[in-house]
């Protein structure tokens, strides 16, 4: 029978490594919070499990294009019903005032970093929204993504509907945790950094 295992190359010695799951939603977003770079260079968290009227959201963030971004994590593979999910999370965002996004976020900052950095960050995008309007993109994480659901991506594509799909694959070896993704992204083709589809390990 064939091995199906994966093999790296450590010190000129093949390592074996065996295929794992992310055990639990919140380890995923224990990572995510600690290094948002796992999902995109340049983000900011500000937020996790915020109580909004469409659900909660596992985490937002600030990106460096000047965006709230949802993010919505599943310890599986992303299917249909996260991207109606994730919508809704944007869309409770983009009905919010000033005054009641920052009730939402002021409170646990600390939790994030420097509370004060934080605030003045938040109060300079809202500020900016009050000419340009609240910009909000959509960030989806999993362990691989469903066919419908890449279908329908694809399609919302032509529609410069503003979603950035990762997927995770997750290994054990002698060593510990090897986290590999693959990041298919929206392209803004004004904005230099940019990110076009590719895989990063």
């Amino acid at each position: 029978m064939a091995d199906t295992g994966i093999w790296k190359i450590d010190n000129n010695v093949p390592v074996r490594l065996v295929k794992s799951n992310i055990t639990l939603e919140k380890d995923f977003e224990d990572w995510i919070s600690a290094d948002p770079s796992l999902l995109q260079d340049g983000l900011t968290i500000v937020g996790r499990q915020l109580r909004v009227p469409g659900g909660i959201i596992d985490l937002l963030a600030l990106d460096i294009q000047g965006r709230w971004v949802v993010i919505e994590l599943k310890r599986s593979q992303l299917r249909r019903d996260v991207l109606i999910q994730s919508i809704d999370y944007a869309s409770s965002i983009a009905a919010m005032d000033d005054a009641e996004l920052r009730d939402l976020l002021f409170p646990k900052l600390t939790d994030y970093g420097n509370a004060s950095e934080l605030k003045q960050r938040i109060e300079q995008q809202l500020e900016l929204e009050n000419s340009e309007g609240r910009e909000i993109t959509i960030l989806i994480g999993g362990a691989g993504i469903d066919d419908g659901l890449e279908r329908i991506i694809g399609y919302m594509e032509r529609f410069d509907f503003p979603i950035t799909t990762v997927s995770f694959q997750l290994f054990e070896g002698t060593e510990g945790l090897l986290l590999s993704r693959d990041i298919a992204s929206e392209v803004d083709v004004e904005s230099p950094v940019a990110l076009a589809k590719g895989k990063r390990v």
